[in-house]
Order: C-alpha cells, then sequence, then structure tokens
C-alpha cells in the first residue's frame, strides 16, 4: 500500500509529508470496512479497478499507436532463445514473467472469494465483451 501511495509523489512533491498519514488511513479504513465483509471492498474498488484497468488499456494503445515497433517484443522467439541461452535460471523467470503478466495469483484469489461464475462473467462481459 505504502508504495502505492508514494507514487503520489511522483505527480507533485507536495504529497511527500502526507505518503504516511494518508497510507495509515487508507489501511484503517480497509480494515474497519473489511471486518463487515470482504464483499463489501470488493463492491467498492471493483468499479475503481475497472476504470483503473481501461485507462490503463487506453494509455498503452496510445503509446503503441506512437512506436508499434514494441510490438515485436511479442515475438516468441525471444523468449526462446532467452530460455535456451539462460538455462534453468531462464525457466524460472519466464514463470516469473507469466505470472506477472496474466495474473495468475489474482484470478485463483478471486476464484477462492467469488467462486466461477462471477469470474467467468466478468470475462465475458468486461474482457471478451459477450454476453453468456
Amino acid at each position: 500500500m505504502l508504495s502505492a501511495v508514494e507514487g503520489l509523489k511522483i505527480a507533485t512533491p507536495a504529497f511527500e509529508p502526507y505518503v504516511v498519514p494518508l497510507t495509515i488511513v487508507i489501511l484503517v479504513v480497509l480494515f474497519a470496512v473489511q471486518s463487515r465483509g470482504t464483499a463489501q471492498v470488493a463492491t467498492f474498488f471493483g468499479p475503481i479497478t475497472l476504470v483503473w484497468f481501461r485507462r490503463d488499456r487506453g494509455a498503452g494503445l496510445y503509446h503503441i499507436a506512437g512506436n508499434p515497433s514494441v510490438l515485436f517484443a511479442l515475438n516468441p522467439w525471444h523468449a526462446v532463445s532467452f530460455v535456451s541461452s539462460h538455462g534453468m535460471i531462464g525457466l524460472v523467470t519466464l514463470g516469473a514473467v507469466f505470472l506477472a503478466v496474466t495474473g495468475a495469483e489474482a484470478l485463483y484469489a478471486d476464484l477462492g472469494h467469488f467462486g466461477r461464475h462471477p469470474i467467468r462473467f466478468a470475462w465475458l462481459v468486461v474482457v471478451l465483451r459477450r454476453w453468456p
């Protein structure tokens, strides 16, 4: 949480004295609300997260349009050559990158919290834009 709030210093250094107090307030509020059930926390942060991801997508598309050559990084040959030249550490690194990119650990946590139906519904409606 602290590192996320520290990002405010990038926007303006005027936020620097408020980083730690704001982090404490956020954590206290989250723990207070969570005691009533994590569903309330998810209900509050779900729309915020959706807006955040949509903003990230827009920023990414904007920058890709400005420099489309970055898409060459998606060539699987880069991963194959990295693993073949670095051995086991390359395989471990590639696994870590896969988990970071796909968010698989978060997906499994959400499956335990929400269940399969809400996760499938969210993927169909938000990600794939299809109704079940």
